[in-house]
Parts: C-alpha cells; structure tokens; sequence
C-alpha cells in the first residue's frame, strides 16, 4: 500500500514539475516584446530599433538559458569551458552570462553549452549597434544646405561644431513621407515657391471628378500629389497645365479658375469650379485654406509662414535652394495672420479645427500672446486622433512681455 502512495506522489510530483515547466516557458516567450535576443533563424535581422552583427560578438562570453532548476552545466565538456557564471537576470529567470576559461575554445565552448542536458539554450554574446550609426550620413545636393547650420553645424558661422539637429544622420533612415500632412498655422505659405511646390498639400476630396478619373497616381502612394502632377502624365486639357507660366504645375495652377462650357467643365483652365466638394463649408479649398480673409487663397504675405515651412519640408536633393528637415512632406497652409503678422483667436481656433478634420497629424504655431489662452487650450486638448507639435518662437520674443506657449499635459510642444 505504501509503494502505491509513494508512486502517486512522484506521479504529482512530475505533473507539478512539468505545469512549473510549462510556466516558465510562457514566461520567458512573453518578455520577447522587451526585444530580449532568442535563437532564431535570422540572426541578423533588426530587432526593436538595433542591428545585431552575427559577425561580431564577444569571444569570451555566452548568453545561456538554463532549464528549470539548473544553475550550472550538466556535463563535463561544458562545465570545463566555463570560468564563471554572472547571476541570472530578474528578468529573465534562468538566463545567465557565462565567461568562458581562457584556455577554451570559443566555438568548442559554444558546442557544449548546445549540447548541453541543462541548457535550454545558448546563443553568442552578440554586439549590437544602432542602426543609424551604421547608416552613412545622407547629404543633398542642394546648394545653400551649408547654410542651414540647425540642420548640420560645422561651424560655418562661427557657432559649435555639432550643435544641430543632425539631419544626415536622421535621412540615412528617413527623408520624409506624402502620407505626412504637417499643417503650418501662420501668415499662409508661397504655394508656388520653387523649393517647396512639389510639398504642398492638396485636399483629395475638392478634386474636381471630371480632372481626377484623368489622374494617374505616378509614385503610387494612393493620392494625387504635386509630385505625381509634375509629371507628364499628368499633364494637358482635362488634367492641368501650367496656367501661371512659371515653369512647373503648383497650388497657383489649381486655384485658377475652371474653363466651362454651358456650365460643364471642358478640360481647361484650374480646378477651381466654384464648388463646395467635400462639403466642409468651404468652397474650392484645393491647397488650403485663409481664415484671415476668408477665402481659399493661403498665400503668404508677410513671409513667415513660408520660411517656417521651408525649415519643415523644403524639397531636398533637388539641387535647388535649400533642404527642408523633411524632403517628402505634405505642408497644409492655413492662413491666419495678416500681411502685418497679426490675428485673431478664433481664426487660429478655426485653423486648428480644419488641421485635424483634414488629416494633419502636426501642426506648426510659430506665434505666441501675452495672455493666458484658455479658449485655444481647450480645442488643443480636444482631439483624440492627432497629434499636434506646438512650436512657440520664444527667441523672437520681447523679454519684456510674458508669452504663453501651449504647454499642457496632452500637447507636446517644442520649442
């Protein structure tokens, strides 16, 4: 009777042995979102942001995942290669940094860890690198960047060499996307201007039907952009042409107006057609739009707005003018501020309603009060699906006058 109690309680003990076996398995599988390193099929691939070099790694240490109730190596072979284990992990239970002896060899060592009855695994103690230090630095062709000491300063105006945002660095992984809508909230922005035409929104909705099922979308990026309008394809009656004679098709070609007969669209003149398209209350906003004035023309007369969004998306390596933070971008103009420099709140509310129903993910507000700005806090705040950079011009500021950027705990503002 006795040899049966003692068999059924090994029998419970394996089963327990085998439920905390299991369990630690899940657990370990589960803190692979901490970008931990496993055995796997391609060990160079990038993992969480990092590149692991299967080439280079330590020649005196191993990562070893021990099995349950194992500290040590089982076997003899293993237990000679090694000189000393590092404590495990509080994350990782049962994974240890093992030194191997000097006298071993690293390949050999690495055999019989594998091999080894209390291993669960062992893999090389693997380099890692960021990835943009191992991307060369990206620099455009366009012929006043050494000028733009914010974007890449080697002291060229005497200031620090390195004090910048470096962008090289930064379009090594990225130069920008269309399917970004940055909207600048200013004095509007020179739609036609020869460094930024190529990035300026257009609103896909107020396409007229009868030029848009003529449209080839060239770079494939789901939307009709100025860069897929500049191209040939894009180009004649029933599409556009360049109805401002500067050379290129930009937002100054879409806002002429459409050529009728008999009240249909014949295929010349812009996209403007007097109608309100997308139904948003305001009638052919193609590129934008001016609060200031109330109309569908956001052009810049003062300047600022346009020299904000050529530090924001200037066209890069286009061998021309300067390069913008982003070379691909779609820059939303919403006009607020007059020819002087100055506006109301509610039309900077109005802009910031229009930003987000239209898809802009950022916004750029270059311009501050003196006053505390309950009224404009709050539609800030509001909504839940974008994302807005506020960008107060604090240097620009008198040091006598208390300006209020829009610093809250659902802003991210960056000055």
């Amino acid at each position: 009777m006795r040899g049966l109690h003692d068999r059924v309680r090994q029998c419970r003990r394996s089963q327990r042995r085998a439920v905390r076996r299991r369990e630690q398995v899940l657990l370990f599988e589960a803190l692979e979102s901490r970008f931990l390193l496993t055995a796997t099929a391609d060990d160079s691939r990038p993992v969480g942001g990092v590149t692991v070099d299967p080439l280079a790694h330590s020649s005196s240490s191993l990562i070893v995942q021990f099995r349950p109730g194992a500290s040590a190596p089982g076997s003899l072979s293993a237990y000679q290669a090694m000189q000393t284990v590092d404590p495990a992990w509080a994350l990782t239970p049962g994974m240890h940094k093992v030194e191997i002896n000097a006298i071993s060899d690293y390949q050999s060592a690495l055999a019989a860890f594998s091999q080894d009855p209390n291993v669960a695994f062992v893999e090389p103690d693997y380099r890692i690198q960021l990835q943009a230090d191992q991307l060369p630095a990206v620099t455009p062709n366009d012929p006043d960047f050494n000028q733009t000491w914010g974007l890449n300063n080697v002291g060229q105006t005497g200031g620090t060499p390195g004090a910048d945002i470096h962008a090289p660095g930064a379009w090594a992984e990225t130069t920008g996307s269309t399917t970004t809508i940055v909207a600048v909230i200013d004095t509007g922005v020179d739609y036609n201007h020869p460094d930024l035409y190529e990035n300026i929104w257009i609103n896909q909705k107020e396409i007229p039907a009868s030029r848009k099922q003529n449209l080839t979308d060239i770079d494939g990026d789901g939307l009709i952009t100025f860069r897929d309008l500049n191209d040939p394809a894009n180009q004649g009656a029933g599409k556009i042409t360049d109805i401002n004679k500067d050379g290129r098709i930009d937002g100054g070609d879409l806002l002429s107006a459409m050529k009728k007969t008999g009240g249909t669209d014949n295929g010349n003149g812009g996209w403007a057609d007097g109608s309100d398209t997308d139904h948003n209350g305001q009638v052919d906003d193609l590129v934008g739009y001016n609060f200031a004035s109330q109309s569908n023309d956001p052009m810049d007369d003062h300047f600022h707005g346009t020299h904000v969004s050529g530090t924001i998306g200037a066209m890069g390596n286009d061998g021309f003018g300067v390069a913008g933070i982003n070379w691909q971008v779609e820059i939303m103009p919403l006009k607020f501020l007059d020819s002087s420099g100055g506006g109301y709140e509610s039309d900077a509310i109005n802009a910031l309603n229009y930003a987000v129903a239209n898809g802009a993910v950022v916004s750029n507000n270059s311009w501050g009060a003196a006053i505390s700005r309950r009224r404009f806090k709050r539609p800030c705040r509001t909504p839940p699906s974008t994302v807005t950079f506020l960008l107060p011009r604090r240097a620009t500021m008198a040091r006598t006058t208390i300006h209020t950027p829009f610093i809250r705990p659902a802003i991210t503002s960056i000055t």
